[in-house]
């Protein structure tokens, strides 16, 4: 089984995002995934 880069989840759903820059990411879940990925705001932090 693969295992979710952010919360380190081993399981069987696991699945890819590959980036424009050619990054590939493991996550277990949406939330995870935008956990990792999503810009952060200058102004709220």
């Amino acid at each position: 089984m693969r295992k979710c880069e952010v919360c380190g989840n081993e399981y069987w759903g696991v699945f890819e995002v590959r980036t424009a820059g050619g990054g590939v990411h493991l996550f277990d879940s949406f939330e995870c995934a935008i956990t990792k990925l999503a810009p952060v705001c200058e102004h709220c932090g």
